[in-house]
């Protein structure tokens, strides 16, 4: 387990250090635990994404000043670098996320990323 949060930490600090923009798909009560585990914060994340008529919209993730905002941000913003916070559904999400316009600029193809735990997945984390 260790290793794992040491090896998704890495991959997020390395993205940041290169001057990534990085966002959160999805803001599930798991994903606090995980955002607090590894110690990232508004510096590393920029914000993270919720359905519209979520009521955590406006609000921040718990034990953080990360904002959570409505998810059309995503797709207007498109950031370097989204995690997938609901990793138990990430297969119904990434392409989701593909389909409404978060695109991968070389081939339009989302990169991924699981920790051996399957904690996140990471998309377009872009060259």
């Amino acid at each position: 387990m260790v290793l794992s949060k040491l090896r998704l930490f890495a991959m997020i600090r390395d993205l940041k250090e290169a001057g990534a923009r990085i966002c959160g798909i999805s803001a599930p009560s798991r994903a606090s635990t995980l955002v607090n585990y590894l110690g990232l914060d508004e510096a590393i994340i920029d914000y993270v994404c919720e359905i519209a008529g979520s009521l955590k919209i406006g609000k921040c993730m718990p034990g953080t000043s990360i904002p959570v905002v409505e998810e059309s941000r995503l797709f207007t913003d498109q950031p370097d670098c989204a995690i997938i916070f609901s990793w138990h559904i990430a297969d119904e999400l990434a392409p989701e996320a593909a389909g409404q316009g978060l695109s991968r600029e070389a081939d339009n193809a989302p990169c991924r990323f699981r920790t051996s735990c399957d904690a996140a997945v990471v998309l377009g984390a872009f060259e």
